[in-house]
């Protein structure tokens, strides 16, 4: 947009220009009257949206830049809040390109080495430049920007190179573009020490581009090839850089839509072969068997889907209830499937502690190791508890011992007063009273010892009550589940007691214990 005015703004500019430029002028004493509030005042009308406007104030902004060095730091900071309120606020700015093209002529005047302020200026201010969807307006002057940074400084290739990656856009095509234009001009001047600072990512960004499902993209990527510094450098990397790109050129051949990007990548492919066939080969072959695993991956995802569908077919979910399955039949658990259940106990228990819902165990896959996962969705407040098992193994302590240890770990339940964990103790005890009372009444075989044990020491850590206490009656109740007879001097001592006279003494003890902690 042309301001109507201009004509009139114009001759205010160009006088103002000669008298910054005219050699009858002194710096110590215009300083005075160039100082910060009219530099700040300037530097706001560059906001204009006529652009002739804006090239006459770059060009005075210049002249002050080089006439009054006791005002460049200023300058400098001055500039750096407008880049920053424009990232970081506002994203709208008409006078970003013409602040960097005099910030460029400014970059190539600093003296070497470069002083720490002029780096951090690099990735405080330039880098997030790319951030902005507008970055295409003023792309040009960044880029002159950053490579006279390069020049200045070859070291600072690595930072850059990643900080590039760390603002790569995902969803807007052009601008991908526009970054591989300047990725590939920023490797011209990129040694190979540094290099190696960013390959890996860099090309993982690039293998990436290269799939991509938009043509330009895609062959902006292949387009790299043809710069010899690039194939240079990739060429004494091969070892690291081929089996990243190969995968994605060998998919591109496979599936890619455009006959362009298909063309582009035989070549390329062509080149890798030349460049080393052992090598080469090697990444092939390692393609063929990611595939077939990933092919393999898949069909067990698809089976585990349709046994999850066939169980919901059979017991409807409604509300929040969780469906949860096991992998393994109801016989007891060996050795090497106890770290997979140990896994799985620890998602459910996630599941516990994340909700507001019932949790449903089928009775098929229903074994003792979610018997923590029920006692601590009860301690949690479930509304209800669904729980259908019936029969399982005793070797699902270890299974009970990795959520317990798990649950530890999260610092899900933090009873913080001495009424919340004496509460705490009940509820666990009763929940404890209703399996037992249930295993009873329907004559199935008692809840394991070893998880018995487990869920008692969880009661001592959760309710922090004495340690000997709970072991003294995990003791107990051990010999009473275990077959029923007496044994030894403990067991004599339970003669003629019931399962629920045990845990009425063991609620005593639990009492008992508790005084004793707290006071």
């Amino acid at each position: 947009m042309f301001d109507p005015a201009w004509c009139h703004l114009q001759l205010v500019y160009e006088l103002l220009l000669k008298f910054i430029g005219s050699n009858s002028l002194d710096a110590k004493i215009g300083k005075k009257y160039f100082d910060h509030s009219f530099i700040v005042r300037l530097l706001n009308l560059l906001d204009s949206e006529d652009p002739r406007e804006r090239d006459s104030l770059k060009t005075i902004l210049h002249r002050i830049y080089g006439k009054f060095m006791v005002h460049r730091p200023f300058i400098r900071k001055a500039v750096s809040n407008i880049f920053y309120h424009f990232v970081f606020e506002t994203q709208r700015h008409n006078g970003i390109a013409e602040l960097l093209e005099v910030f460029g002529s400014v970059i190539s005047g600093f003296a070497l080495p470069l002083k720490e302020e002029h780096k951090i200026f690099l990735w405080r201010v330039l880098i997030p430049l790319h951030k902005p969807k507008s970055v295409g307006v003023y792309l040009q002057q960044l880029t002159y920007c950053v490579t006279q940074f390069l020049e200045k400084d070859p070291k600072l290739a690595g930072s850059i190179i990643i900080g590039l990656l760390r603002y790569w856009p995902v969803t807007n095509s052009q601008k991908e573009v526009m970054f591989l234009s300047e990725i590939e001009e920023i490797l011209e001047a990129t040694s190979m020490v540094e290099f190696q600072k960013c390959m890996v990512p860099l090309f993982r960004r690039i293998a990436h581009c290269i799939n991509s499902s938009h043509f330009q993209v895609a062959e902006r990527a292949l387009f790299m090839w043809n710069n010899d510094h690039i194939i240079s450098l990739v060429a004494q990397n091969r070892q690291v850089i081929m089996p990243i790109i190969v995968p994605a050129l060998e998919q591109n051949g496979q599936n890619h839509w455009n006959h362009a990007v298909l063309n582009l990548t035989a070549n390329v492919m062509k080149m890798f072969s030349e460049m080393d066939e052992e090598l080469f080969s090697a990444c092939l072959t390692k393609c063929k068997e990611d595939e077939e695993n990933q092919a393999s991956m898949e069909e067990k995802r698809r089976l585990k889907w349709a046994k999850l569908e066939s169980a919901a077919a059979l017991q409807p979910v409604t509300g929040h209830t969780a469906v949860l399955m096991s992998a393994t039949q109801s016989k007891g658990i060996n050795r090497a499937e106890r770290s997979t259940t140990t896994n799985r106990c620890a998602e459910l228990a996630s599941h516990v502690f994340s909700g507001r819902g019932d949790l449903r165990l089928p009775r098929s896959s229903a074994r003792h190791s979610t018997v923590v996962l029920l006692l601590l969705g009860s301690v949690a407040g479930w509304p209800r508890l669904a729980f259908q098992a019936r029969r399982a193994s005793a070797s699902e302590g270890a299974a009970v011992a990795g959520v317990v240890a798990t649950s530890k770990r999260s610092k899900c339940i933090k009873p913080s007063s001495r009424a919340s964990r004496l509460g705490l103790a009940i509820a666990i005890t009763k929940f404890l009273s209703s399996l037992l009372g249930a295993s009873e009444k329907e004559k199935e075989p008692p809840v394991p010892a070893s998880v018995m044990c487990h869920i008692l020491v969880l009661v001592a850590a959760l309710s922090k009550l004495g340690l000997t206490v709970c072991f003294f009656w995990s003791l107990m109740i051990v010999v009473t589940l275990r077959t029923g007879k007496v044994q030894g001097t403990i067991g004599a001592m339970l003669t003629g007691m019931s399962i629920s006279s045990v845990l009425s003494m063991y609620m005593v003890y639990i009492g008992i214990g508790y005084v004793l902690a707290t006071n």
